[in-house]
């Protein structure tokens, strides 16, 4: 107030108010709802900036045109009877909001099917079947989430990589963001029919986070040590040796690096302290259902994603140590019932210290290095997986709001052509998180 005038705080104020997906002031905003720059709005359309400061929810123009529409009419009427306007009252009112329109790739097929098939079964008796369904999708996410994995696939099909999917959820709420699947809605594209973020695949070293949490309720800290020496074990009628992917054993490790480096053979050890039982429980408790064969059936092998889930239940289960240890089903309604549904699965203990190690950089230069991909400009927890024969590729991260799960392979099950999680999904999680 000393330092500067009215005129000035209120531009100190236009430059800074908070619209939706984290854009701030109204230049920002401009671009974001209309594409243009705020010269080019027309009254109504600036109207809309004004009272959108209000709730950029409740008002999105996107998503609740009526809320809106009736908002700025009562704004108008304030205006006109407040004699601040006169025969722009009328022009006012014929004006349309020109918002921005999504590319023609933007496709939420699958996405659909997944909720059409979700309400029905809420509502098996046949009644509000018909009912008008608020989605929690973002357009503008859900566009650039498919280009950037049809770019990515573009990238990789010389490595015989051609499908592939997305989730994106804000864990804050757990509702979901985005669906997407490779390559969505194009023509001569293989199996992109196929709702691959509901389709089971082996999830590599991705439930590792997940078991090392198991091992921390049990009592192991993030200093205890484990032996990274050559393993071997007899499976069926032979022997099975486990080998770390760069085929290098470093001896005694800590959890913090046999987590940090994704390392094999102390995985194995693990699941061996925790038990195949005590984890597959614990995999069900945090959403991830597929799992339904006998213990006997995954082994040790579990430790290494050997049984086949789906991306959307493996970002459930990281929503999970992102919320420090609260399950609350995935959304896609908004204002959904399901959100109050939750509950603690793991203490925030080992949810917070699951999630340190993954966003450490030091913890993984064993195997990936200093200038690895998986080094976020900002604090983000990764986890990539590689299943056996490279038919299978993850990356799956968490920041403090946004979870985000990546899968690319071939769902006729062929083999990729030495694609890794870090050399494949991680550069899309790390394009999505920028």
């Amino acid at each position: 107030e000393h330092r500067f005038g009215k005129l000035e705080i209120l531009e100190f104020y236009f430059n800074q108010v908070p619209y939706k997906a984290n854009r701030r002031g109204i230049i920002q905003a401009a671009h974001y709802y209309f594409d243009r720059d705020i010269h080019t709005l027309n009254e109504k359309e600036m109207l809309a900036l004004s009272v959108l400061v209000r709730s950029p929810r409740w008002l999105d123009p996107k998503q609740q045109s009526r809320n809106i529409e009736r908002t700025i009419a009562n704004l108008t009427e304030r205006l006109y009877e407040g004699e601040v306007i006169s025969a722009q009252r009328k022009k006012i009112t014929g004006q349309q909001l020109s918002l921005l329109q999504p590319d023609a790739s933007f496709n939420t097929q699958h996405f659909i099917e997944y909720a059409k098939a979700q309400v029905q079964n809420d509502y098996q008796d046949g009644k509000g079947i018909h009912a008008t369904v608020h989605t929690t999708i973002d357009s503008e996410i859900q566009y650039k989430t498919q280009r950037i994995l049809d770019n990515g696939l573009d990238r990789l099909s010389q490595y015989n990589v051609h499908n592939g999917a997305v989730l994106v959820v804000n864990h804050e709420t757990n509702e979901i963001l985005s669906w997407v699947v490779g390559y969505a809605g194009k023509d001569n594209k293989p199996f992109n029919q196929m709702n691959a973020v509901v389709i089971g695949r082996q999830p590599g070293s991705t439930l590792k986070p997940l078991l090392y949490a198991t091992a921390l309720a049990k009592g192991w800290t993030a200093a205890t040590m484990l032996d990274d020496s050559p393993l071997e074990e007899s499976v069926g009628l032979g022997m099975h040796t486990y080998h770390n992917y760069s085929r290098a054993h470093y001896g005694p490790v800590s959890l913090r690096e046999a987590l940090g480096n994704s390392l094999n053979i102390p995985a194995v050890r693990t699941i061996q302290f925790v038990g195949p039982n005590n984890f597959l429980t614990f995999l069900s408790d945090i959403g991830i259902k597929s799992l339904t064969g006998h213990p006997n059936v995954y082994g040790d092998g579990l430790a290494l994603g050997n049984g086949e889930i789906t991306l959307f239940e493996l970002v459930q289960a990281y929503t999970v140590i992102a919320r420090m240890g609260d399950y609350k089903p995935l959304s896609f309604i908004g204002g959904d019932h399901l959100s109050n549904r939750n509950h603690q699965v793991v203490s925030e203990d080992v949810a917070s210290l699951i999630a340190d190690i993954m966003s450490d950089f030091a913890a993984r230069d064993k195997e990936f290095g200093r200038g690895s991909v998986l080094n976020f400009p900002h604090q983000t927890a990764v986890k990539t997986g590689t299943s056996s024969d490279y038919r299978d590729a993850w990356a799956t991260g968490f920041d403090d709001k946004y979870t985000v799960g990546v899968w690319m392979g071939n769902l006729d099950y062929s083999e990729m052509h030495e694609v890794t999680g870090s050399t494949g999904p991680a550069l899309v999680l790390r394009s999505l998180f920028n």
